[in-house]
């Protein structure tokens, strides 16, 4: 297997920024995002459930190469970042027994869509810049 050292540090920092995202998010929406449960304590909730998002967020380009959309720019990517977010944060709070998140309405699984989104894009924007200066070195 060709794994791409550059993808798999990407990988890496978008799912620590989605995992402290979301114990952030669960701080300040303290009553409205829940991280853990009984048997899931909250750093592995949001370890899983940040690993579940950027998995979602990699399967954006295998997705819209399957539905025939251009993904042209960064608002295309940043829009379809968010309607995947918004899918896989409903699913999750969905199972929030097995995974740890629970979201208390459909207005804050769209409000976590949102912010997640533009944390990715702007991660997204800021590693493919940063890689690139440190592959020159």
């Amino acid at each position: 297997m060709n794994t791409n050292p550059k993808r798999v540090l990407r990988f890496l920092i978008l799912w620590i920024a989605n995992s402290l995202l979301l114990v952030i998010l669960s701080t300040v929406f303290a009553t409205n995002v829940v991280l853990g449960t009984l048997n899931l304590p909250k750093p592995t909730a949001s370890v899983l459930v940040g690993l579940i998002l950027t998995l979602l967020v990699y399967s954006v380009p295998w997705i819209a190469k399957k539905t025939q959309v251009k993904l042209k720019d960064d608002n295309v990517t940043a829009l379809a970042y968010f309607v995947i977010n918004a899918i896989g944060l409903w699913v999750i709070k969905r199972f929030a027994d097995f995974t740890g998140l629970g979201l208390s309405s459909i207005l804050f699984v769209l409000i976590c869509a949102l912010v997640v989104s533009i944390v990715e894009v702007g991660v997204d924007k800021y590693s493919s810049v940063y890689l690139k200066k440190f592959q020159k070195k």
